[in-house]
């Protein structure tokens, strides 16, 4: 059991022990998925960011410049990296106009004539602005609201009886507070996180690491 929890231990310290997850708002301008390299760089390196679950995998490719021959074209014109890699040693990547498509596990790496080696991973969360449920939760609610007139005038022009425009008035006021209900609901979460304009990073890092590198962007209008 100790052999095991010992060797648990090294596969995750040995992905330089930095794990990040970053929440954006779908309309948002732009996101930075941070990496960084305090490591003296060689003279040939390339620097991979990819995902995965995709085919091809390539997000963006740094190889003594931007190298986008095997990028996915999902990603066309939306990502750079900073000029100054080589000086820096950053080589985070901006995501521009990100989507909901873009929620997956990116991944930074070096590959050198070592061989290749990771430096980052980051699952980004990409939220809807609107979602389609709470649309629907809105039209609803117009049209109960508008229903409940309708009884209201029946009402008082006696063309319905009045226990019946009471049961059903009762219905729509209960079916318009859980609607209304629902709706609070979501925007108050929706609204509190994104209070900070629309980004939450979350990050973990183990005990003994050599450092730890906090996100922080700022893009004028």
């Amino acid at each position: 059991m100790e052999l095991f929890a010992v060797v648990v231990f090294l596969l995750y310290a040995s992905q330089d022990a930095l794990t990040v997850e970053v929440e954006v708002q779908e309309d948002t301008q732009s996101v930075v998925l941070s990496c960084q390299y305090s490591k003296g760089l060689e003279e040939t390196f390339t620097v991979k960011w990819s995902r995965l679950d995709l085919k091809p995998n390539t997000v963006h490719q740094w190889r003594e410049g931007d190298d986008l021959d095997a990028q996915n074209q999902l990603f066309s014109g939306r990502t750079s990296m900073r000029p100054d890699v080589l000086d820096s040693g950053d080589f985070s990547l901006t995501l521009k106009e990100p989507k909901l498509s873009d929620s997956g596990d990116y991944t930074c790496s070096i590959i050198d004539e070592r061989g290749e080696t990771m430096l980052s991973d980051i699952q980004l969360h990409v939220r809807e602005k609107c979602p389609t449920w709470a649309t629907f939760l809105l039209v609803l609610l117009v049209l109960l609201v508008l229903l409940g007139l309708v009884f209201h005038v029946c009402l008082i022009r006696g063309i319905v009886s009045t226990w019946i425009t009471v049961v059903l008035f009762l219905l729509v006021l209960l079916a318009v507070l859980a609607v209304s209900g629902g709706l609070l609901f979501h925007f108050r979460h929706h609204f509190m996180s994104a209070s900070q304009d629309s980004l939450t990073a979350t990050v973990g890092v183990y005990k003994g690491a050599q450092s730890v590198v906090l996100p922080c962007q700022y893009s004028k209008n």
